[in-house]
């Protein structure tokens, strides 16, 4: 129960929508009938992004930036600092959502949506993380975002 509430902490539910508002949207414009809508895949997808995918792009962002967040005011007011020995139960679920998200990248229906679906998981892991951190790059940070 202590690592749900850690991980849902790091995942931040009020940015759950930043992740899973454009998948929506993108889906809702794709779909041709409503009945899609009770398609088991777009739901399966739906709550990857509201809740994993959301795990996995700021559980990233919190393994990388320890030292940088430890002077960021909003970590001690309007979000989690995740601790060092917490970084302990964080790798292993990073590395875990990490096979999740190769397992849907296989998935898809369509090369374009593999594609799609590579860069979503690969912008969000090189965001944060050494060696590239586009936050790091002022340029990169803009594109990316």
């Amino acid at each position: 129960m202590k690592t749900v509430l850690l991980l849902l902490k790091i995942s931040r539910p009020k940015f759950w929508l930043y992740v899973a508002g454009p998948y929506l949207m993108g889906y809702m414009l794709g779909i041709k009938t409503q009945t899609e809508l009770i398609n088991p895949l777009f739901l399966i997808y739906l709550c990857y992004f509201l809740v994993p995918a959301n795990i996995f792009l700021y559980g990233i962002n919190d393994y990388y930036d320890e030292e940088t967040d430890k002077f960021n005011p909003r970590k001690k007011s309007e979000e989690y600092l995740v601790q060092s020995k917490e970084k302990k139960i964080l790798k292993p679920v990073l590395a875990a959502l990490s096979l999740l998200s190769l397992i849907f990248v296989f998935l898809q229906t369509s090369f374009l949506e593999r594609i799609l679906f590579i860069i979503f998981v690969a912008l969000s892991y090189l965001y944060s993380a050494p060696p590239i951190r586009f936050k790091a790059r002022v340029l990169f940070d803009s594109l990316s975002n």
